[in-house]
């Protein structure tokens, strides 16, 4: 299961473009995948998937694939990334066959198409991207190379040993994601990183039950037993009994199996990691390029941080309860990270010394004069 990121999540779709299982980068928030009979599972990994095929596939996510507010050329290249990254998930999860020989023939197919020689329209499409995008080759390869690793290891010791499998699943989406909008380079990458780390985090929190159902935990074995927790605490009817409700329509002290103290504490955790690393990687915002991207990238971020707070207020229920953050709650979310870029860039100012720096006092007053029919007390607390 690689970072299905850019529709994974189950949040809304206004700022979050998220574009699939995989393209997972930074959207990976946003969408419930499903877990019924799926036409590209029967399909062997020699046949071409058809554009309607994976776009039935992303209506089915319950997300827009692409943003109306992106440019054309952006919007072909992220479906391009979208269409492989679900391709070869969907290899990984789904073909018949050996799985490991289907792999290992799309990398044998996606070297060809690198090459200029392929029928494949998925590698050739996404060929043409990554050649027009200049983003590095290896993405491509290393997505292959994390759902070789599902095929083999089921569980992980420690985070460490989790992160090196997010650098191969989830973090190289964010790196073609960067290189569609033209903000790739290598401290952008860093940042991009670290957001498609806690992404993946995210999604694996809220697949527990799902995962532990199909032999996979993707909690950090040294977690589970810092926090006393049994592996056997992690069964749950979410996902795999097609237990589905919103959080606002549930009253969680009425019905819904409760779980663990030791599980709630040990999620309680993972969450907290998960939102410092979402954090860390914010300032990306800073530095891109556009405004469509700086929107794009403050709603896969929001879409985040909207998940972790519906986590938390379901009191950490994830195995017996499928989440999804409000769409409203998405929303000012994405809107909080958007305005926290915009206002960095306006009103940075240069002191004495000839240094750029930021007076938060300044750049908050400055802000709220432009925003002044709202009242000042509310923005204040809300940015801050």
């Amino acid at each position: 299961m690689t970072y299905r990121g850019l529709g994974s999540l189950q949040t809304g779709n206004t700022f979050q473009m998220g574009i699939g299982k995989a393209f997972t980068l930074f959207t990976k928030m946003n969408m419930t995948v499903s877990k019924d009979v799926d036409p590209i599972a029967s399909q062997t990994v020699s046949e071409n998937h058809l554009t309607d095929v994976l776009a039935e596939k992303a209506r089915r996510e319950n997300f827009n694939v692409v943003s109306k507010l992106l440019p054309e050329g952006i919007k072909e290249h992220l479906i391009n990334i979208y269409n492989y990254c679900r391709y070869i998930d969907d290899i990984g999860d789904l073909s018949l066959g050996k799985r490991e020989e289907n792999l290992r023939s799309a990398e044998q197919d996606l070297k060809e198409a690198l090459d200029g020689a392929t029928n494949n329209k998925i590698f050739s499409a996404i060929a043409t991207t990554v050649k027009k995008t200049s983003a590095p080759e290896k993405n491509l390869f290393d997505l292959i190379e994390a759902n070789f690793m599902d095929q083999t290891i089921k569980k992980y010791d420690t985070f460490e040993q989790l992160c090196d499998y997010c650098q191969l699943s989830a973090n190289p989406v964010g790196r073609l994601v960067l290189a569609a909008f033209g903000a790739y380079n290598d401290e952008n990458a860093k940042l991009s990183d670290l957001i498609c780390t806690s992404l993946q985090i995210i999604e694996h929190l809220q697949d527990i039950a799902e995962d532990y159902a199909e032999g996979r935990i993707y909690l950090p074995k040294e977690d589970l037993e810092k926090f006393h927790v049994e592996e056997s605490m992690l069964e749950g009817k979410a996902r795999t009994s097609k237990a589905k409700s919103k959080l606002f329509e549930l009253d969680f002290n009425r019905d819904v199996p409760a779980i663990a103290d030791e599980l709630k504490r040990l999620l309680s955790f993972e969450c907290g990691r998960a939102r410092q690393l979402m954090l860390e990687g914010s300032p990306l915002l800073n530095a891109l390029p556009s405004v469509a991207a700086k929107v794009a990238i403050a709603g896969f971020i929001g879409g985040g941080l909207a998940q972790l707070e519906a986590i938390e207020k379901s009191n950490y229920n994830v195995i017996n309860i499928e989440i999804k953050a409000s769409k409203i709650s998405v929303v000012l979310n994405s809107l909080k990270m958007f305005a926290r870029a915009y206002l960095y860039k306006t009103v940075a100012y240069e002191p004495k010394n000839g240094s750029v720096e930021k007076d938060t006092s300044q750049e908050l007053d400055s802000y709220l004069k432009k925003m002044g029919f709202l009242p000042k007390s509310y923005i204040s607390r809300w940015l801050r």
